[in-house]
């Protein structure tokens, strides 16, 4: 290794040099090129300052007093640099970082930029950082993301963040949370929780999204954005198998074909038995599958133009997300109920089983022709449910409910026109604008509820609930079709045509070189019409009652303004003000009331928050307070007495404010780059400020309010807490990373603390989440020649006790538990780059 003209070489030789000419009585002066000290420490810190200080010291002796009169009479000897064979210098090698350690690009604006430059709270995950913290599907999110709330029921999801969200799992009911994936708008809360398998990252948008991301992102949205095809061929497969027989596995390959032609085809297939002990069924209850393909075709015909095709089938089959299990049996019902079973037991009548089906296919074409970028997104989806729910949750057949009807077809459309390097004004503005449209046809045609008179005991108990009006209907029917031994079953049929369309703008400008105005807004109109509300019994052929059709319309203006100071290149401080709006919908499950409208739901948020990073990047720290005031937020009513079996209301006013942090930090980022440290935490104050017409269930457990059979009146429901919002939820993650001979080692464990929540706005005790807290560790190691992660993993360890879904019915308290403890082996291999 040669350094500034062969200082290295000599410096060994200037000892024996001197040795040599000393012996021969002969001063020697040797003259060598000075070299810069500073950069030939910089081009080998380990060996540049003490070849320097080695030279210097050569320099130093020969200008001794000794020496001085000799170097007149004996001239310089000049050495060749080039004479000294080569001493290879072995550099030392680059310490291991941590895969939590990373900039992430996300797209939250419609455009790429790096996480800490969006003036939006967002937390976002590679995925490399998902699989360090073990996060496989939609529902592991919230144990990485502090004040967001994921349930899912009957493969429905049920999502909350901040404080804003919908407890529903109707096709025609909207989440407040939008989900899109690969830049498309999934309104359907079917199937969502599924896993993420091949993706570049996730970006968890907190607050009202509504000016880019439009209808129903009231509480902010989750963007998951999967593999693209490209030139580089790759592939990669996964298996993991653990505790319950739970095996998931997932393939990727990306193919290209020409230089202007790629391909890649992802597709997974996961098997879990039931954690629960069914009393009855034993191992006859059916096990979960979940199953499904996504197929990428990209095509780049020159540098202007990038065109993506995309294909997605999923299917998922199984119990788990539709076993109730009675947990706290109203006090008319205790008796004939007995004692609710130990945890993780269950032995309801009723199938419980679940199915969905998703077929989607989507264009993502992107059109550059210099000074802006065009991009056009369009997607069609067709979705179908089929849930069978044991509305009573025991073994007796008194009643059941049948979504087998259920089903989605959507149709969206979204133009863009971006700025870009070439836009006019490109170096003090940004912007992106664009037309959206969005249409679907929804509902149960039809879902059944099943309602069984089948022991003369019970009938006295169940008749002044179930009976009244629906015996009423009941008694239309041909009296030769129903006996006292049979099961009623009534069809019951709401289909809602939504059509809309809306227009945005957003716009960034650089007032200063520190100080930066953000303005956008988002004009919308929306027509929704319930078009088939019947009422029936199933195996008579015409419906007994038939309500008239109904059809509303709305216009919305969602603005939003956000200031971003820069005090340096590594802060950014900003506050915002933005509003947001969800659509009003029909409550489509309407048995002796007619349907009624439900209005849309409004918010304003405010928010101050700061994105900083400290100490050379080692320490990145976010932050934020924000305040929502929202105004006819949708609440969810289960029960038989309501009008039908669920339906939705509106609570007048409600606020949720709060504040957060998430930080990762290096603290020793030299001497262990390997040790990262996360820490997250969200404090929540979220309540209903104006809840006079309040429905649920009164000290007896018979149902009040909203369509009450005993017209039992409202109550107000004003002060208390907003379903599903623990007041504080936080996590604390620890990862060390270090090499061993073949690659390196990772170890890793994070601690997830909720202090519970309410899964009802009566906030009643019988449907209540305690506190609770969740221990997960982690081992992997990477074996580099072979690029072959082996991971062993442990979730729960601590056995925490927290709910999968929980919710209230005329019988009593329906719930299923989260998993127990759990562990098992991952292995993932990705090979032919």
């Amino acid at each position: 290794m040669i350094i500034n003209g062969g200082i290295v070489k000599i410096s060994h030789a200037l000892a024996l040099s001197a040795g040599v000419f000393a012996c021969s009585g002969v001063e020697a002066q040797i003259a060598i090129e000075e070299p810069d000290t500073q950069d030939s420490a910089a081009a080998n810190p380990a060996n540049g300052p003490a070849a320097v200080a080695t030279a210097d010291a050569a320099d130093t002796s020969s200008a001794s007093p000794e020496n001085t009169a000799a170097q007149g009479a004996i001239d310089t000897i000049p050495v060749s640099v080039e004479a000294a064979p080569d001493v290879p210098i072995e550099e030392a090698p680059a310490m291991r970082g941590n895969r939590l350690i990373e900039e992430v690009v996300v797209t939250a604006q419609k455009r790429e930029e790096n996480v800490q430059d969006v003036p939006i709270s967002i937390q976002a995950f590679s995925a490399e950082a998902l699989d360090a913290k073990g996060i496989t599907n939609a529902v592991d999110l919230q144990q990485a993301t502090p004040g967001l709330s994921y349930t899912v029921l009957n493969s429905f999801s049920i999502i909350y963040l901040r404080g804003v969200g919908t407890d529903a799992f109707l096709p025609s009911a909207d989440l407040s949370i939008a989900t899109y994936i690969d830049g498309i708008y999934f309104p359907s809360s079917a199937g969502l929780a599924s896993e993420f398998g091949a993706v570049e990252r996730v970006e968890v948008l907190k607050g009202p999204q509504g000016t880019l991301f439009g209808r129903n992102s009231t509480g902010g949205a989750i963007s998951t954005t999967t593999k693209k095809p490209s030139q580089t061929p790759e592939s990669s497969v996964q298996v993991s198998y653990g505790r319950y027989n739970d095996l998931r596995t997932n393939a990727y390959t990306n193919v290209p074909v020409t230089d202007e032609l790629a391909f890649n085809i992802s597709a997974l297939y996961n098997h879990k038995t039931p954690y629960y002990e069914h009393l009855t069924l034993g191992d006859a209850l059916q096990s979960d599958v979940d199953k499904g393909a996504r197929a990428k075709v990209r095509w780049t015909p020159g540098e202007q133009f990038d065109i993506t095709l995309a294909g997605l089938i999923t299917k998922s089959d199984g119990s788990s997300a539709s076993l109730d299990t009675q947990i706290d049996p109203k006090p008319a019902f205790r008796a004939l109920f007995g004692p609710p079973l130990p945890d993780y037991q269950a032995n309801n009548d009723a199938p419980s089983d679940y199915r969905f089906d998703n077929k989607v296919a989507y264009l993502d074409a992107k059109y550059s022709p210099g000074i802006l970028d065009v991009r056009l997104l369009a997607s069609t989806q067709k979705i179908t449910t089929l849930a069978y729910n044991d509305f009573d949750a025991t073994s007796l057949p008194l009643v059941s409910f049948d979504t087998r009807g259920a089903y989605a077809d959507v149709q969206t459309a979204e133009l863009q026109l971006i700025s870009n390097d070439s836009t006019w004004g490109a170096d003090w503005l940004k912007f992106v604008g664009g037309l959206y449209y969005f249409q679907s046809d929804a509902g149960f045609d039809p879902a059944v509820l099943a309602v069984g008179f089948y022991d003369a005991a019970a009938l006295p108990v169940v008749g002044p609930l179930l009976g009244g009006r629906i015996q009423g209907l009941l008694d239309l029917a041909d009296p030769l079709l129903i006996t006292p031994v049979d099961p009623i079953n009534v069809a019951v049929t709401g289909l809602l045509k939504t059509r809309s369309t809306a227009g945005f703008f957003q716009g960034t400008a650089s007032i200063t070189d520190t100080l930066s105005l953000t303005l956008g807004g988002r004009y919308q109109t929306e027509t929704r019409n319930l078009y088939r509300s019947t009422v029936g019994v199933v195996g008579l052929p015409n419906p007994l009652i038939r309500y008239p059709q109904q059809s509303a319309d709305t216009t919305n203006f969602s603005p939003k303004i956000s200031l971003e100071f820069r005090p340096d290149i590594d802060t950014m401080v900003y506050a915002s003000w933005v509003k947001g709006f969800k659509s009003g919908t029909y409550n489509i499950v309407s048995i002796y009331t007619a349907p009624d409208y439900v209005k849309p739901e409004e918010i304003v948020t405010t928010e101050l928050g700061i994105k900083s990073e400290w100490f050379d990047r080692s320490l990145r720290f976010n932050a934020a307070i924000f305040n929502n005031e929202i105004r006819d937020l949708q609440v969810q009513i289960i029960s038989l007495a309501s009008g039908g079996a669920v339906a939705f209301d509106n609570a007048n006013k409600a606020r949720s404010r709060g504040a957060e942090f998430d930080t990762v930090w290096q603290p020793l980022p030299k001497n262990l780059p390997g040790l990262a440290v996360t820490a997250n935490a969200t404090y929540l104050d979220a309540k209903y400020t104006d809840f006079k017409n309040g429905s649920g269930y009164n000290d007896a457990g018979l149902y009040f309010g909203k369509g009450s059979l005993l017209l039992l009146p409202n109550q107000d429901f004003t002060g208390n807490r907003i379903v599903q919002s623990a007041k504080f939820s936080g996590d604390f993650g620890v990862s060390y990373v270090f090499d061993i001979k073949g690659g390196p080692v990772e170890l890793a464990s994070d601690v997830y603390y909720n202090s519970g929540l309410y899964f009802t706005a009566q906030n009643s005790p019988h449907s209540q989440e305690g506190n609770y807290y969740l221990l997960n560790a982690r081992l992997s190691y990477l074996y580099e020649p072979w690029n072959l992660r082996m991971t062993a993993f442990a979730k729960n360890i601590n056995n925490g006790r927290y709910y999968l879904f929980n919710y209230e019915t005329d019988f009593g308290t329906n719930a299923l538990l989260q998993t127990p403890a759990t562990y098992g082996l991952r292995l993932a291999w990705e090979f032919g780059h």
